[in-house]
């Protein structure tokens, strides 16, 4: 019995970092895999961390995170690695194993006041919840339904003796003291157990019952526990003194898991019903274990030993026995140089899909998406892969600087700043800006050109004006990538100066419409793949402007304080790729921006026809995010990614001259340049103003 416990001590990591952590399930595929990479931790001297378990949209992350105390701490993770404590149950330590779906509820153990481990239940409204035990001292939570209604794990009973438990959230005839919770029953001669895995549906479980000297892997049939019963099937070992269920299938009819064999090595193994249970093989070594298997039980994926007795990811079905999933993907033309993906972790319902572990040539561990379907086929680094996912929020941004461009550019001053017009006339103006984003990891270019008549009304007190314009987007994105936009606008303003005052109140409104045409690079393999596709961006803003001229001079300067407030959104259509490995379908996507501005503007004289104007300006984002990004890569897994910070503070300075051509136009030309933030790093514009 000693060499049990060596055992489960030592296979701990092994089995709930990548087993119970791992699904990809049906009826909205979703993927969640079982070790993530550089998803930060607690702060402190101590750096370290370990992801378990990710929900069902790959959007939430669990697992432990050691503190400055050098404590575990059961942690959660948004798909922006920010870091939230789950808490213990008043002890040093605590860890996170499973999450349901949703990600609204998360399995794992806890260290109480008293230093016993303790299964718990976290949920978004109430926080870590103490789940119990069967009447011992210790309690397990190894693995949780889709719908986080169930937990599996392992607990001790009133004689301290380890037996497998199933919870059930809101039971009432439970174990004496403990309603909710449920003891499973042992095959006969068995002294202990655990229940590891429960089936997506709660329907059934597997997992182990050890006797006086051997072991054997078990199904527990769970809809009829709360009426009191809970069948236990032993379904033996490959001839060897232990065996341990991992993975089952809906139905409860095939089971996937490790087992020793007969020379004391551990190998992979499957049971079918009425069949029995079969050594999957290795891939040229000793050892090999099976960790998941598909819906039907068809496909069984885990990690075997090749034969320099190192760890390879593996992918079994009856045609094709066991072939490492380098070789699967290999034969599906991707180029696998230098990848060494070393262990299976899940698969999709279907087979086609296949999770786990690869080792970077830095040494590091990163979690992986595989797959063969139809015409797609590839390997992805699953976080570098769902960081390219957010470069469909560049399409909205690109289409906020399209319309933020001639705002801040060309329409940075109110049309009553210019003088031409007057006496009732008619106005009118030409011009193009310029615009380049270069600073933050953005490499883009705006260019346009734009037309506008206006007229004074009011004894001169109030100047309106109505202009057409066409602008043109580029923004390169990583690996090759980039998004193109191309569409026309229209622009209105009406200004209102107060009669024998030097307040100047304007009222600014742009509304544009563009195509947009994406494309978005990733690593499949050892290469690069792309995807594109191509939607409708429509960008609406209105500004709101007071500026009081002159109100200080000093010499031949005078200065103009002011400040505007802007409001935005831009929507972006649902759209499609086509392409690459892994294109996906992305949803219609909303972002709303608010901006405001306080700046001075200094006006100086430099002859009688030309006048220079320096402004500057200190601007700041009240919008905290941008959009969030959500859709599938179909065939494979859905994604909710939120919305990433976005609230910045920046400023601004420029330079006008004002040349006058005769008695009512005037020559503009602006430069313009920035610290990082929304406006373009440098920005130039360049107007014609005249009366008629």
């Amino acid at each position: 019995m000693q060499f049990v416990v060596s055992y489960r001590a030592g296979s701990r990591r092994l089995a709930v970092g990548l087993t119970l952590t791992t699904a990809l399930v049906s009826g909205g595929p979703a993927l969640a895999a079982g070790e993530f990479i550089d998803l930060g931790w607690i702060p402190g001297e101590v750096r370290s961390s370990e992801a378990y378990g990710v929900n069902g949209t790959g959007t939430i992350a669990v697992g432990t995170s050691v503190d400055a105390a050098a404590h575990s701490q059961a942690v959660r993770w948004d798909a922006n690695g920010d870091l939230i404590l789950l808490g213990t149950l008043g002890g040093r330590s605590s860890y996170a194993t499973g999450v349901s779906l949703d990600g609204r509820r998360i399995v794992g153990t806890a260290l109480n006041a008293a230093d016993e481990y303790r299964a718990f239940l976290w949920t978004e409204g109430t926080g870590i919840r103490d789940i119990g035990t069967l009447g011992g001292s210790f309690s397990q939570g190894l693995g949780i339904s889709a719908d986080g209604g169930r937990v599996v794990g392992e607990s001790a009973n009133g004689v301290e003796a380890r037996q497998p438990f199933l919870f059930i959230d809101g039971a009432t005839t439970g174990v004496a003291g403990n309603i909710e919770m449920f003891a499973l029953g042992l095959t006969p001669g068995g002294l202990t157990g655990s229940a590891q895995a429960i089936s997506r549906n709660g329907s059934f479980a597997t997992g182990y019952v050890w006797g006086q000297h051997d072991g054997q892997a078990t199904i527990w049939a769970l809809d009829g526990v709360e009426g009191g019963s809970s069948p236990v099937t032993g379904i033996g070992t490959l001839g060897g003194i232990h065996a341990e269920g991992l993975g089952i299938s809906n139905d409860g009819r095939i089971v996937a898991g490790l087992s020793y064999d007969g020379n004391n090595d551990y190998r992979a193994f499957r049971w079918v019903d009425g069949e029995g249970m079969s050594d999957l093989g290795t891939l040229g070594g000793s050892e090999a274990r099976a960790f998941a298997l598909s819906a039907d039980g068809s496909v069984v994926v885990g990690s075997a030993h090749d034969e320099d007795e190192i760890n390879q990811a593996f992918r079994w079905t009856e045609a094709t026995q066991m072939q490492s999933v380098s070789d699967w993907l290999a034969a599906a033309g991707v180029d696998m140089t230098d990848l060494n993906l070393t262990s299976a972790a899940g698969v999709s319902d279907t087979g086609d899909v296949v999770v786990g572990t690869m080792r970077s040539p830095e040494g590091d561990d990163l979690a992986y998406l595989a797959r063969v379907s139809g015409e797609h086929a590839g390997v992805v680094d699953m976080a570098a892969y769902t960081s390219t996912l957010y470069q469909a929020g560049q399409i909205a941004y690109a289409g906020q600087h399209l319309s933020w461009t001639p705002m801040t550019g060309a329409h940075h001053r109110s049309l009553m700043d210019y003088p031409v017009g007057g006496n009732g006339g008619v106005c009118g103006w030409s011009m193009g800006d310029v615009a380049r984003y270069s600073s933050g990891g953005r490499d883009g270019t705006i260019g346009l050109v734009e037309a506008g008549i206006c007229g004074d009304f009011a004894d001169n007190q109030v100047r309106a004006g109505l202009g057409l314009g066409t602008s043109h987007g580029r923004q390169a994105l990583p690996l090759g990538g980039s998004a193109a936009l191309d569409g026309r606008y229209v622009v209105g303003e009406i200004d209102y100066r107060p009669s024998d005052t030097d307040f100047i109140l304007s009222l600014t409104g742009i509304y544009g419409a563009w195509s947009a045409n994406f494309a978005r690079a990733y690593a499949n393999g050892a290469g690069v793949d792309l995807s594109s596709g191509s939607t409708d961006v429509q960008t609406a803003l209105v500004r709101a402007k007071a500026e009081w001229r002159d109100a200080a001079t000093l010499g031949a300067t005078s200065f103009t304080p002011w400040g505007s407030f802007t409001l935005g959104t831009t929507h972006t259509g649902a759209f499609i790729e086509t392409g690459g490995g892994f294109p996906a379908q992305f949803n219609a996507q909303t972002q709303t921006a608010i901006e405001g501005r306080l700046g001075v503007t200094a006006t100086t004289a430099l002859g009688t026809e030309t006048t220079l104007k320096t402004t500057f300006e200190a601007v700041h984002r009240f919008d905290s995010t941008g959009g969030a990004v959500s859709g599938s890569v179909p065939g494979a897994f859905a994604f909710d990614l939120p919305a990433t910070a976005h609230g910045q503070t920046w400023v601004r300075a420029g330079l006008d001259v004002d040349q006058k051509l005769g008695q009512n136009a005037v020559l503009s030309v602006s430069l313009h340049g920035a610290t990082m933030g929304q406006d373009g790093d440098i920005s130039g514009a360049l107007g014609l103003h005249a009366g008629f």
